[in-house]
């Protein structure tokens, strides 16, 4: 995202909570300027719920990804610039199409961080996002999407190699 002037911008964060990367992806976007709120991108910290999500059984849990998603987006959308989401699970195409609606000049940037041979309903975000990015340069050339490596947060920068 710091190809985006991001000063004075406000930006939706929807990212699992992963070893602390969402906290530093919120911390360098807000380094350049934005506003952040942050969201677990899960609408379930629990086990059970976790594996309702990974195992695609979104409609099971439709009435709980809908409150999700209209209590911390939806709900949240005025002034907002972007919504990027980080590896969604949980988000449908059908309230991205409504965040659009309500705010039709929001940009909705994805990033998978896993290959859609482990997440096969994720291209279903292609269509439904102004900028799709994945990791994985086989993804992003079969579905014609854009590529960006891996990131790594600062502090690996101080480890010393040991031979």
């Amino acid at each position: 995202m710091s190809s985006f002037n991001l000063k004075d911008k406000n930006v939706l964060i929807f990212c699992p909570s992963f070893f602390g990367y969402d906290v530093e992806i919120k911390k360098e976007i807000e380094a350049l300027g934005a506003t952040v709120l942050l969201f677990d991108e899960r609408v379930f910290s629990n086990v059970f719920g976790k594996a309702l999500i990974r195992l695609n059984f979104r409609r099971v849990i439709k009435y709980f990804i809908e409150k999700f998603y209209t209590n911390n987006l939806l709900n949240h959308l005025e002034g907002v610039n972007y919504i990027l989401l980080i590896n969604p699970e949980t988000i449908t195409p059908n309230i991205l199409q409504r965040a659009k609606e309500i705010n039709p000049n929001v940009k909705i940037i994805t990033y998978m961080w896993d290959s859609f041979e482990n997440k096969t309903f994720s291209k279903e975000y292609i269509n439904y996002s102004d900028s799709f990015l994945t990791f994985d340069p086989v993804d992003a050339k079969e579905n014609k999407v854009n590529f960006l490596p891996l990131f790594f947060v600062d502090d690996y920068q101080n480890i010393k190699r040991k031979k």
